[in-house]
């Protein structure tokens, strides 16, 4: 027999806030703060609870733009701990960072980088009278990426022209 239980509910509410800041004209800034209320409720027998948490994030991206066509990228992520029925997950951090050279007569660009610094893990603890479980998962480790990408044809051509149309030529003559 396979029976279907409605475990209970949860609410959500959160807000997030993207700030692009330019520090210099070499050096350009993007935060993204979020944070968010949560609730979770349960009413099936022996595994009842009703939890609330707040909890949020943060990353900050950095981009230094040097001579020579090369540009920085560094970034941080953070994450705090929250918590959902029986789970209670970790908070967390990685960073990130890369080089990239634009070659080739602007044409070119080569670029080195590296992910996951730190070694993003997710862990969680699950706990209630009848379960206690330490969750722990670790994706990959530290990536190293290099690429070399290129733009084929002739950067020579025009970009597409904005188009007039006749009413919007006659809306700069009227006169109210």
């Amino acid at each position: 027999t396979n029976t279907t239980y409605n475990i209970g509910y949860s609410n959500y509410g959160g807000l997030d806030i993207t700030l692009a800041i330019p520090i210099t004209k070499w050096w350009a800034v993007e935060n993204n703060f979020g944070g968010y209320l949560s609730q979770s409720v349960s009413t099936y027998t022996g595994y009842e609870y009703n939890t609330s948490t707040i909890s949020g994030y943060f990353s900050s991206d950095h981009t230094f733009t040097l001579p020579k066509t090369i540009k920085i990228q560094a970034g941080v992520n953070y994450y705090a701990a929250s918590r959902e029925g029986f789970t209670r997950q970790h908070g967390g951090a990685t960073a990130n960072f890369g080089i990239q050279k634009t070659v080739a007569e602007k044409k070119g660009t080569v670029k080195f980088s590296v992910s996951n610094i730190g070694r993003t893990k997710y862990i969680a603890d699950v706990k209630n009278e009848n379960l206690d479980i330490r969750w722990s998962n670790e994706w990959e480790g530290p990536r190293f990426n290099l690429s070399f990408s290129y733009k084929f044809g002739n950067s020579g051509v025009k970009a597409n022209r904005s188009r007039k149309t006749a009413s919007s030529e006659e809306s700069g003559r009227v006169n109210l």
